[in-house]
């Protein structure tokens, strides 16, 4: 998105989009190589006139670089990051600029007490206000991922982390 604006833009954005890898979680298996999986998530993106994804896998950021390619390929923005859950074992996401490398995502994933991608699920050694604090001096963002749920901030009654100014949004993941 090089173009410049002089006057509000709005694009319609997808902030918690899952890599390839990401289903293993759940326990299933989608059926698709990477490539498959990532090309339909341009469909599927372009079809929804998505302009700009966050990028957001449990632990993990081995699917950034593919993703990133094929969603820039088609002028999508990548804001690459990914799922973490705080000492009260309430989820977050947290996005970077487009521009961060995967290596300085895995470096984040450290400072934030993460080093073992296949242990993505485990809880950080950081409360979900120190988590805040410490995304923002990384030069992230952070909100509360299906805060409804029950590894939300709302259920999990974080009130404190609820009122706490760096918290930039929350979703909502019930149905309607």
């Amino acid at each position: 998105m090089i173009e410049k604006y002089t006057k509000a833009k709005f694009w319609k954005c997808a902030l918690q989009v899952n890599p390839a890898g990401y289903i293993a979680l759940r326990g299933t298996d989608h059926g698709m190589t990477e490539d498959q999986y990532n090309q339909e998530l341009v469909r599927i993106a372009k079809e929804n006139e998505i302009k700009v994804i966050g990028l957001a896998d449990h632990g993990n950021v081995d699917g950034v670089n593919a993703i990133r390619t094929a969603m820039n390929e088609n002028d999508i923005l990548v804001f690459p990051g990914f799922e973490i859950c705080s000492t009260e074992k309430a989820h977050f996401v947290c996005l970077f600029p487009e521009n961060t490398s995967t290596d300085q995502l895995k470096s984040y994933l450290g400072a934030l007490g993460l080093t073992n991608p296949a242990d993505g699920v485990r809880p950080s050694n950081l409360g979900g206000n120190d988590l805040l604090a410490k995304v923002e001096e990384l030069g992230g963002f952070t909100y509360a991922a299906h805060c409804t749920d029950d590894n939300g901030i709302l259920n999990r009654k974080l009130n404190h982390v609820w009122k706490n100014p760096l918290l930039k949004a929350a979703q909502d993941s019930r149905s309607n």
